[in-house]
């Protein structure tokens, strides 16, 4: 494995993490992230890492490729009170439930869900692989 392909799987890794936890109710969400800030680290993971649809090592279908365009392309219109209620970034539990919380999030939760479906034998692929580096 050259050290790009293990970069963008790491990456992925990451990626996949982060949909994941998308794809939980707010409270698990937020505790899957560590309480820290959940909801822009989930923001910053699917949307920086967006780039990983078209690597040529995860092998993603058109549909996924575009899913996971789709999904970056919609969180990046969130409004920010959906990240840092009242303009303060959460840092505790309960504030970072508060900002998972957010209706905005809503349809986001139910499309990660949906794309985490459809990703699921790469994404196994992906761990599998480096499991063994």
């Amino acid at each position: 494995m050259t050290e790009q392909e293990e970069g963008e799987r790491i990456s992925f890794g990451t990626y996949g993490d982060s949909l994941r936890a998308l794809s939980l109710d707010p409270a698990a969400a937020c505790n899957e992230m560590g309480n820290y800030n959940s909801a822009g680290e989930i923001w910053y993971d699917l949307t920086s890492l967006a780039y990983l649809s078209d690597s040529t090592f995860i092998g993603l279908t058109r549909d996924q490729r575009a899913a996971i365009k789709a999904l970056a392309n919609g969180l990046k219109e969130l409004p920010g009170d959906a990240m840092a209620p009242g303009g303060v970034m959460p840092v505790a539990h309960a504030t970072c439930v508060i900002a998972m919380s957010h209706p905005a999030w809503i349809p986001f939760r139910d499309c990660a869900a949906k794309l985490l479906g459809s990703l699921a034998a790469e994404i196994r692929h992906n761990q599998d692989l480096l499991k063994a580096i």
